[in-house]
């Protein structure tokens, strides 16, 4: 029987298919020939896995039964051993078949081919493929005036599902295919205002790791919704799908058909918001999205690179929610494998709670270095800075007089501490919550910072903070860009 055995195909369909133009939509149309209905899509990036290559399985619709083959070409050339490749079969009008072995890199023309049909995805790449997670400062807040520039190894898949090259704004929400994702009823000074930003962290991530990776292509998965909160995104509420944020964040990972390299997550300022009961469940919540992450895609060790929270402009003037969430994410990583996070409270704003363009690319920028360690393994790229001790020492002015020295050592600091201006930014806070600025020096001297006060008080009832309240200046960093998280309150324990 010949191998290249095909349905029998009416003169009649065959007239139309020579006369028309297919419209799969039209009333009583027959589907054309080898059509992919899943695993590729023109402007695609694949995830690469071990040994710098791609698999990807692919499904679809043919007329013809027989042997599947794949041919891959880069810029219009054959690539060596992918001329013809025998990669699956087809039968009963359908065909699956497994691509494995796809060098990183592209852009590709991946054709498939069943007897005398082809199909044929186009600007496919392999490279690293990142989801985007979170609220608004995610999904993007910026004047899409000052967005960056794309970058061609740079594509994203919209909220319509749709591959390309990533142009802000990736949140195309009002497109969005997912109904947890379309604003209704927008009014319009709402519509005006949503036309004019849009630029978040991660377009200038993806430009930074191209570069970062020596020009492995990066794909984006939009999926944040500003104005989430944690509630929101239960992952007990997968079962809604499209209706839910967990729901459809599985649905676009899904529609990939890959695996990812990480989740960039940016969110909290909805809890604090909410006040006390919802930051105090910050941990067990975060703990329990992550797991659920990593369990649903079937990546145990899946990355997760967050954002400590901003500041905030507004009242009610509350601060003690704000400042919870804030010390539970810079402690999370503690508890959590695989998980990093990296302050924003020292980037500049574009209004009361969002950041402003800038900040939002110095930001990318920040993840990305945090993303080079934790995903690429670059051991040359420190973790951010991290709080190591806080301790009174003993001068010779505190024997005579009122004064206070506290010492604040950090590890992970590359360069030294730096600060644009008089460093500043740590407050002593008493057992009631209150903040008392009584340092009149701040100095930097390496990986420490060394507090001055002329007024001593009692360590057992007050403990140090650094960004207390929601809308602190602080402006310490190193040499890399990194800050200091806001942390506290700490204790304050005299050294041994």
């Amino acid at each position: 029987m010949n191998a290249c055995r095909a349905h029998r195909v009416s003169r009649r369909i065959v007239a139309q298919r020579r006369a028309f133009r297919f419209n799969p939509h039209a009333p009583g149309a027959i589907s054309m020939p080898m059509v992919i209905t899943h695993g590729l899509q023109d402007g695609q990036v694949l995830q690469r896995q071990r040994g710098d290559v791609a698999t990807v399985r692919v499904q679809g619709t043919c007329v013809s039964a027989g042997r599947v083959t794949a041919s891959l070409a880069f810029r219009g050339r054959p690539v060596a051993g992918w001329s013809r490749r025998l990669v699956g079969r087809a039968a009963r009008g359908r065909f699956k078949v497994r691509l494995a072995g796809i060098p990183v890199g592209g852009p590709y023309a991946i054709s498939l081919g069943v007897c005398t049909e082809t199909v044929t995805a186009v600007r496919i790449y392999v490279g690293d493929v990142w989801v985007l997670a979170g609220q608004s400062n995610m999904q993007g807040p910026g004047l899409i005036t000052e967005a960056p520039a794309p970058h061609p190894l740079v594509h994203a898949l919209y909220m319509d599902r749709r591959w390309a090259m990533a142009r802000e704004p990736l949140h195309n929400f009002l497109d969005a295919v997912d109904p947890v994702h379309r604003a209704l009823n927008l009014s319009p000074a709402d519509r005006r205002y949503a036309s004019a930003i849009g630029v978040g962290p991660a377009m200038t991530f993806g430009r930074d790791m191209v570069r970062r990776s020596g020009g492995v292509p990066q794909g984006l998965i939009a999926t944040a919704q500003g104005a989430s909160s944690m509630a929101m995104w239960d992952p007990a509420k997968k079962t809604l799908g499209g209706a839910s944020l967990y729901g459809s964040f599985l649905r676009a990972v899904r529609h990939t058909g890959q695996p990812i390299a990480g989740i960039l997550w940016y969110q909290g300022e909805a809890d604090a918001i909410e006040g006390a009961t919802s930051a105090q469940r910050y941990t067990a919540r975060m703990r329990r999205l992550i797991a659920a992450f990593r369990r649903d895609l079937g990546q145990p060790r899946l990355p997760v690179i967050m954002v400590q929270i901003g500041r905030h402009f507004r009242s009610p003037a509350d601060a003690a929610p704000w400042n919870s969430i804030q010390e539970q994410q810079r402690r999370l990583p503690r508890r959590v494998p695989h998980l990093a996070c990296v302050a924003a409270v020292d980037l500049e704003m574009g209004n009361f709670i969002h950041l402003s363009s800038a900040g939002e690319q110095r930001l990318g920028r920040r993840l990305a270095r945090l993303a080079d360690r934790l995903v690429y393994g670059n051991r040359r790229e420190p973790p951010p800075p991290e709080l190591a001790s806080v301790a009174i020492v003993p001068t010779a002015v505190s024997r005579v007089m009122d004064a206070m020295r506290v010492v604040v050592t950090f590890r992970h600091v590359a360069g030294g501490l730096r600060a644009a201006g008089a460093p500043t930014g740590f407050s002593l806070v008493d057992a009631n919550g209150h903040s008392h600025n009584v340092f009149q020096s701040t100095r930097l001297s390496g990986n420490r910072v060394i507090l001055e006060a002329t007024q001593k008080l009692d360590p057992a009832t007050h403990a140090l903070m650094y960004g207390y309240g929601r809308s602190p200046y602080v402006n310490i960093t190193d040499a890399r860009d990194l800050p200091l998280p806001v942390f506290g309150p700490i204790p304050l324990a005299p050294r041994r």
